[in-house]
């Protein structure tokens, strides 16, 4: 018919490395040929599932990526380059922030750990975890610093020539140039962050969104979470919102769309989407000054640091 409207399937996949044993606890069913087809696949990938074990950074990591993957399958737009948050905007990265937020919510931990059969070990190991993810608090912040610095530089100076080798160099020597003299106990800063050093800048080319967004979206998830799901995780509202939000795609990448979802004030509403830099940064504050995380940090520095 003229009036039927073809609307693009989004096709998106998740990609994690895990170590698994594929062999560990699968149980060996003797299963009819018939059965045999529709169910050895569903049955296989459920057990691989259940062995799978997962630190976590590498649970961050998943849930980071998660986030990426549902607001690409749940978007409901009609051109594939604008499905998820596979846009260069610079909130790309808002969606895939705020599911790593589940990591820091001791509700959300308690519910999926609940059914574990010793309930008090789960309570300290949950409790104990929460308390103490963040010891380091500062490293995370400072590589994300880093991290947008190069990536700032890399893209400010990429214009300045055609050949890949001068290019190179004139990058690599501004890197250096910043960070000259920025040591901390007698170690160059960039030491403490090798898979960030400046010499490894190549992997910034072909993506699509810059790495200064990764700690704005940060902040921005924070200030979202703490306002939808912080202290209530079940909050039907806010996940009507976040649904809504996560259908649109990248059709409209404004900031309006993503400060819609805990503001009402319209005057407030427009002026951070017109002044993005005026975030509030409390909640991302708070969430690394939570206790006395200063004691605990410089204790593990001055244990791996030579005297």
């Amino acid at each position: 018919e003229k009036n039927v409207l073809y609307r693009q399937t989004t096709s998106t996949f998740l990609v994690c490395n895990f170590k698994i044993d594929f062999d560990k606890n699968v149980e060996k069913k003797s299963e009819s040929k018939e059965d045999l087809k529709c169910s050895l696949a569903s049955d296989k990938i459920t057990n691989f599932l259940k062995n799978i074990k997962m630190n976590l950074e590498k649970v961050n990591l998943f849930l980071h990526e998660f986030g990426h993957t549902l607001h690409c399958i749940l978007s409901s737009t009609y051109l594939q380059h604008l499905s998820g948050n596979r846009s260069g905007a610079d909130f790309s990265e808002f969606s895939s922030h705020l599911f790593e937020e589940y990591l820091n919510s001791h509700e959300a931990l308690s519910m999926l750990y609940s059914q574990k059969k010793d309930e008090n070990e789960i309570k300290n190991m949950i409790s104990n975890y929460v308390k103490n993810k963040n010891i380091i608090c500062y490293y995370p912040i400072i590589q994300l610093i880093i991290q947008s610095i190069i990536d700032q530089i890399f893209y400010s100076l990429s214009h300045n020539s055609n050949n890949m080798n001068e290019r190179k160099k004139l990058i690599e020597n501004e890197i250096k140039t910043y960070f000259l003299g920025l040591y901390y106990k007698n170690i160059f800063i960039l030491d403490f962050f090798p898979h960030i050093h400046f010499s490894k800048t190549t992997h910034l080319i072909h993506y699509p969104s810059n790495y200064y967004c990764y700690l704005y979206c940060s902040i921005l998830a924070k200030y979202i979470w703490n306002r939808t799901f912080k202290n209530d995780l079940y909050n039907l509202d806010c996940s009507s919102r976040i649904v809504k939000f996560l259908e649109g795609g990248s059709v409209n990448s404004s900031l309006r769309n993503i400060i819609s979802l805990v503001e009402t004030d319209q005057e407030k509403i427009d002026y951070y989407t017109e002044n993005p830099h005026h975030i509030p940064l409390d909640d991302f504050f708070e969430y690394y000054q939570e206790g006395d995380k200063q004691k605990k940090y410089d204790s593990f520095f001055c244990s791996i640091i030579p005297s």
